[in-house]
């Protein structure tokens, strides 16, 4: 069973996040750039291992559009990176924790892994062996 994660994270610097991620898990990321969702950072594995750091705010958003479309999670428009992790539970339950250990006051937004009984342990960030 697949499992996913979604993170509000504190951090002004999506990509210093990803830096700092990268070098404590070992999980590569690409940087990309769209019209849809702005500059944002992704991990594919071919064993459909995928984490994604964005920011929050929609680039498409204009002054005279509705406020609550101006952040891809409104109701965390107080974080300007989000974090969202799917694939086997180790690898989730690695990002995610690392996620919480580097950047203290993080908000899970939503996670089937806590459902399925996989904790994030925010004690410190841990490595893909």
């Amino acid at each position: 069973m697949k499992s996913i994660t979604h993170i509000a994270v504190p951090e002004d610097d999506a990509e210093l996040l990803v830096m700092r991620l990268q070098k404590a898990t070992g999980v590569a990321f690409n940087a990309h750039d769209s019209s849809y969702k702005g500059e944002y950072w992704q991990h594919k594995s071919l064993n459909g291992d995928v984490a994604e750091v964005s920011y929050n705010d929609d680039p498409m958003w204009r002054d005279g559009d509705p406020e609550e479309e101006q952040f891809f999670q409104p109701e965390f428009s107080e974080f300007a990176v989000l974090v969202w992790v799917s694939g086997t539970a180790e690898f989730v339950s690695t990002v995610a924790s690392s996620v919480t250990a580097l950047c203290s006051g993080s908000v899970i937004i939503e996670s089937t892994a806590a459902q399925q009984g996989i904790q994030a342990d925010a004690a410190s960030p841990r490595r893909l062996t």
